[in-house]
């Protein structure tokens, strides 16, 4: 993100809907020329907060005259739910699990899907989803708070997994537990530098064993 790490990320192709309304560009679509400018909205979005960043600042980024922003675009609203969008799919496509792991206990899940997330690609802007989601229509707010919750459930229910096989603490509740996790990795890219006093993979086995023995039965 510069290192990218987790928004949050996107629903599995088949819970996915690509085509929401007045996300996907119009026309004929330069998917690459797209994809820069979502890079250029998260990054302003980011620096300057989505308020008192224009169309024109967006367009100039990517050296674009502004009206040819509505190639792409309706709404400044668009853009900004598009930059959403993308980070939840990146997201999202992070809780598939390859078929070994799938069939494991809940720890070994729990520490793959951790390795996953934090090795994941996704913009580094990912304060604007939790910023600036309040400027999305209702309708809209809605939609982005649904695929969160669909990453909060499949994490929890890999921590539910652990409660019933005794391995996590019986105390534990998976929502809160889920919650939790996604709100420390996330935040990891707002302050986290390279080098610094911790590598990422150490960072990474560090939250790894913060959480599984946090849980872990017995652990108090």
């Amino acid at each position: 993100m510069t290192r990218a790490t987790p928004t949050t990320r996107a629903v599995r192709s088949s819970q996915a809907d690509p085509e929401a309304e007045g996300v996907s560009p119009r026309g004929t679509l330069n998917d690459r020329r797209w994809q820069e400018v979502l890079d250029a909205a998260a990054a302003l979005f980011e620096q300057k907060g989505y308020q008192a960043t224009t169309l024109q600042d967006v367009a100039s980024r990517v050296q674009l005259l502004a009206p040819s922003l509505y190639y792409y675009i309706k709404t400044k609203e668009d853009l900004l739910f598009s930059v959403m969008k993308r980070a939840h799919e990146l997201g999202l496509t992070l809780l598939d699990e390859p078929a070994d792991t799938a069939g494991a206990d809940a720890e070994a899940r729990l520490a793959a899907f951790i390795r996953r997330w934090m090795g994941g690609t996704y913009p580094p802007q990912i304060r604007v989803v939790e910023r600036d989601i309040r400027f999305l229509s209702e309708d809209r707010q809605r939609e982005v708070l649904a695929w969160r919750d669909r990453m909060n459930h499949s994490v929890a229910d890999i921590i539910r997994q652990g409660v019933e096989e005794g391995s996590f603490d019986e105390s534990t509740d998976p929502t809160v537990a889920a919650s939790t996790l996604f709100v420390v990795l996330n935040a990891t890219p707002t302050w986290f530098r390279e080098p610094g006093r911790v590598s990422y993979a150490e960072l990474t086995d560090w939250y790894t064993h913060l959480f599984l023995k946090g849980m872990r039965r017995g652990s108090a």
